[in-house]
């Protein structure tokens, strides 16, 4: 998996490990091979994204993560690696906003690092198709979502070491919500294409 860091704020090297490792667990999960994806990752700033988020999906706020899918599901960029053999296969675009990440981090009590983590895992899913739509869609992605985190192992957040299967700090990981899906492109901020929306959720403790 080649994860490309789009924009002026790219996270500090510890954070794009983490990262790389998390795509590679989410990837193994639906079994497609890592090697020819390609995935582009943006930090932005809140006015950006709050831009954004109000031409993409027509809500004028501030949101933590956008996705953007090239593909419909895991069956179709499959599809699309078997077609194009061994060459390079971009499943879509993750924006990240840091800010609302580090709010986010605080109200759960853990670090925006973890947060951020948690956020570009959600997003990965959605960009192979999950969505948290109904009862048993939404048990299905956070039993994914939990899944990646615990491959990726302990991350250091507040002074504790967490993961997804670990109390408190493992249950919010698989609950924290976020992600909203429209089209791809490399010039996806350029192209304003409309996009088809999965919908935000409310913050939730289970």
């Amino acid at each position: 998996m080649n994860i490309v860091w789009d924009g002026e704020r790219p996270p500090g090297r510890r954070l794009r490990n983490l990262l790389f490792r998390a795509g590679e667990a989410v990837l193994a999960q639906v079994a497609v091979a890592g090697d020819p994806i390609e995935v582009s990752v943006s930090f932005v700033d809140e006015t950006e994204m709050r831009a954004l988020n109000k031409r993409y999906r027509g809500i004028d706020r501030v949101t933590d993560v956008l996705s953007f899918p090239q593909y419909p599901d895991a069956d179709a960029l499959r599809n699309s690696i078997r077609g194009l053999r061994g060459a390079r296969v971009s499943m879509g675009d993750i924006v990240i906003c840091p800010a609302r990440a580090a709010a986010q981090a605080r109200k759960y009590g853990h670090s925006s690092e973890r947060e951020s983590l948690y956020l570009f895992v959600h997003s990965m899913f959605h960009l192979l198709g999950y969505d948290h739509e109904t009862a048993d869609r939404k048990r299905r992605m956070r039993t994914a979502e939990k899944a990646a985190l615990a491959a990726v192992g302990n991350i250091a957040a507040s002074g504790a070491a967490i993961c997804a299967a670990d109390g408190n700090a493992g249950k919010r990981a698989a609950v924290r919500t976020a992600g909203d899906v429209g089209p791809h492109g490399p010039e996806w901020k350029e192209r304003g294409r409309p996009v088809q929306t999965v919908g935000e959720v409310a913050d939730e403790e289970e």
